[in-house]
């Protein structure tokens, strides 16, 4: 019997799918499961990579549909594991996390949060990427607040890093958007909302890479926009589905979007739309609590740590 399927789209990264396999042990309660998006380069390595890893699963995306969803949904077609854990092929996971993971397999909880570290490809620089993330895990932890827990639902727009039972995937007919960036926002949040007994676990089990070429730091208009039409999708989903109590206690990144834009020199004409169609869609452009000292103070020591960690990889470079 299966307890655990690990998912993993795959695209001209084989070299780095080894580091992520490597990490994964062969253990007969997990499966892993492999969907190529019909790479172009380094195939010969990534046939020979199969060869290696004799335990593994590899699909090929036949879905007619290219990006990470499309092939995460051919891969949720074919896992069979009661627990699905999602990662991507550029990561790998922690030493021992089968062992962090492993307690919950005989447990009720349909989705669990765990923590995560990340670094910059190929070094030991912290990038910062996870730090937001991992707040809102160590939040529910101590509070155990409706809060709390609704942040962690609701704010955490990735499905790495989250034990999910696959029945709640299942039932509720979820799939992957098939654009390109973003698309497991959608996703994650109706996980997040779906999902029964939840619970944050203090361990980190997975490693995100960063690297200057990731969808997250191209600085792409297409990108962007797509990641601002699914900030409404996320926001209107949530509307129609939460309490208004809850609905307020959620927070967007919405200031972010309007900096990013600022930052990017896009259109005024651009910005002041955006602005209106957030306000007509009731997010705010500053979420509650903003203004205390803490929250201020935190935000400054994470622009200061991500500044050094981007100095310290330009001299390594």
């Amino acid at each position: 019997m299966k307890r655990l399927s690990i998912l993993i789209p795959h695209y001209n990264s084989p070299s780095l799918l080894f580091i992520l396999l490597q990490s994964i042990p062969n253990d007969p309660e997990v499966e892993v499961l492999v969907c190529d998006d019909l790479s172009t380069k380094d195939v010969d390595q990534y046939e020979t990579l199969k060869k290696q890893f004799t335990h593994v699963h590899f699909y090929s995306n036949t879905t007619g549909h290219k990006g990470a969803g499309a092939a995460r949904n051919h891969l949720i077609d074919h896992a069979i594991g009661e627990y699905i854990l999602f990662a991507d092929a550029d990561d790998f996971f922690e030493n021992d996390f089968l062992s962090k993971v492993r307690p919950y397999f005989n447990q009720e909880y349909d989705l669990v949060f765990f923590k995560s570290k990340c670094v910059y490809l190929n070094t030991d620089i912290d990038g910062h990427r996870t730090d937001t993330y991992n707040t809102l895990v160590d939040h529910f932890l101590h509070q155990k607040d409706q809060v709390s827990e609704d942040r962690c639902r609701f704010e955490i727009p990735s499905v790495l890093v989250k034990l999910t039972r696959r029945s709640v995937i299942m039932d509720h007919g979820l799939k992957f958007d098939l654009i390109y960036g973003s698309e497991d926002v959608m996703f994650a949040i109706k996980v997040g909302y779906y999902a029964n007994k939840v619970i944050a676990d203090e361990n980190s089990i997975y490693v995100v890479t960063r690297n200057h070429g990731s969808l997250s730091t191209i600085n792409s208009r297409t990108t962007y926009d797509t990641q601002f039409e699914i900030l409404f999708q996320r926001s209107s989903f949530l509307k129609a589905n939460l309490s208004k109590e809850r609905f307020s206690s959620i927070r967007f990144p919405s200031l972010s979007f309007i900096l990013t834009a600022i930052k990017r020199h896009y259109p005024l004409k651009d910005i002041l739309l955006n602005i209106k169609r957030m306000r007509e869609n009731g997010l705010r452009l500053l979420p509650r609590g903003f203004y205390r000292p803490s929250v201020i103070t935190k935000n400054i020591s994470t622009r200061i740590k991500e500044r050094k960690s981007k100095k310290q990889l330009e001299r390594k470079l």
